[in-house]
């Protein structure tokens, strides 16, 4: 027994050493990143619990969406051959367990106890789920006319998506203008995070394009599939919201320029994957909007070049 837990224990130590050499890689000093990514999570969270009203779903549906985003069916079935059944689920329920945990405290200290307990309880249905690769649900989406990534990606995100469209009916029932309009926007972060993969150099290579029109093409189909999915979620906020209807369109279409900046950023950088200070130019375009205009030119010069 001690040395089943033996093995589990170094799997997280041999993680959290992976996690120090990455950063130390990229020229940061670990402690100081782990300070600045704590001093981030409740500076965020503050400002989410501020401008929101009935925060509390969207920040549990944001944790949600964050354990849901770092299962991987590649790692599963390669910790399937290291792992008994039963250790593989403690693993997975201690690793969703690590970012709930942290969210939990949060709305613990704003008092809402029950979605706290409901966040850590999602923790052992997602591990559940995990853990059952040999069931396959087949759903159908309406992706498959220009597929890879979103086509994937709905797929793996769909329970993400059935979360945030509940949190955005409920900000429409109870007139919360604000907790409506951040879900839409973060379906549209979730659509831009199906970029966030590296796809096989094969399915690049089957294109035809020049580079110009390769990099178009797909923001061609990022804006398609984005503008078809969410506009009915537009017309309805701005039809029980007209006052702010203004802001609604403004930031609705604000998202699409993140999703282009993302797309050339991964393009910029490929075969490889988008690194941790390109990230960090990435996270302050959002705090910092106007720098799009510098960053999207530059970024698509280095798409076109690499």
């Amino acid at each position: 027994m001690n040395e089943k837990y033996g093995i589990i224990l170094y799997y997280f130590q041999f993680q959290f050493r992976r996690w120090n050499r990455h950063l130390i890689e990229f020229g940061i000093i670990p402690w100081i990143a782990y300070l600045l990514l704590i001093a981030a999570f409740v500076i965020i969270s503050y400002i989410i619990f501020q401008r929101v009203e009935h925060a509390q779903y969207l920040y549990s549906a944001i944790a949600i969406f964050y354990m849901y985003s770092q299962q991987d069916n590649a790692k599963s079935r390669f910790m399937e051959s290291l792992f008994s059944i039963t250790d593989l689920y403690l693993v997975k329920v201690f690793e969703n367990l690590s970012i709930a945990f942290a969210f939990a405290i949060f709305l613990i200290y704003k008092t809402h106890y029950l979605t706290a307990i409901g966040l850590m309880a999602s923790c052992f249905f997602l591990s559940i789920k995990t853990n059952e690769s040999n069931f396959t649900l087949k759903i159908p989406t309406p992706y498959s006319k220009f597929p890879y990534e979103f086509s994937i990606g709905f797929r793996k995100f769909y329970l993400v998506f059935a979360i945030l469209g509940t949190v955005y009916c409920i900000g429409l029932f109870v007139e919360n203008f604000n907790l409506s309009l951040v879900c839409i926007l973060l379906i549209h972060f979730v659509f831009m995070s199906f970029y966030s993969d590296k796809e096989p150099k094969e399915i690049v290579w089957l294109h035809h394009h020049s580079p110009k029109d390769f990099l178009l093409y797909k923001i061609k189909v990022a804006f398609i599939y984005t503008f078809s999915s969410t506009i009915i979620f537009l017309v309805a906020l701005c039809f029980f919201f007209p006052i702010d209807m203004k802001i609604a369109i403004l930031l609705y279409f604000l998202t699409f320029f993140y999703i282009v900046l993302f797309i050339l950023m991964k393009y910029a950088v490929f075969p490889r994957v988008i690194n941790l200070p390109t990230g960090i130019i990435f996270f302050g375009s959002i705090l910092f909007p106007p720098i799009l205009l510098l960053l999207i030119p530059m970024y698509y010069s280095k798409s076109i070049q690499k």
